[in-house]
């Protein structure tokens, strides 16, 4: 998670419903990320994957809304 505070512009990692991330924890990234501006700084929302990492709460091709109707 230190690699993305340094090699980018977010200053934050949160868990989804969580709080702040563990410094420690791993985030896999994808290539993607889309932070979220709050109070004038970039947080990455992430939730929890599989093997104890965290991954992006946005992803790069979400399910369309109503896509099964």
């Amino acid at each position: 998670m230190s690699e993305i505070r340094q090699r980018s512009s977010i200053a934050r990692v949160e868990v989804l419903g969580s709080g702040p991330a563990d410094p420690a924890a791993v985030v896999e990234t994808g290539d993607f990320v889309r932070p979220q501006f709050r109070s004038g700084e970039l947080v990455l929302v992430t939730t929890p994957a599989a093997g104890g990492l965290l991954v992006p709460f946005e992803r790069r091709d979400p399910t369309p809304c109503c896509a099964a109707h």
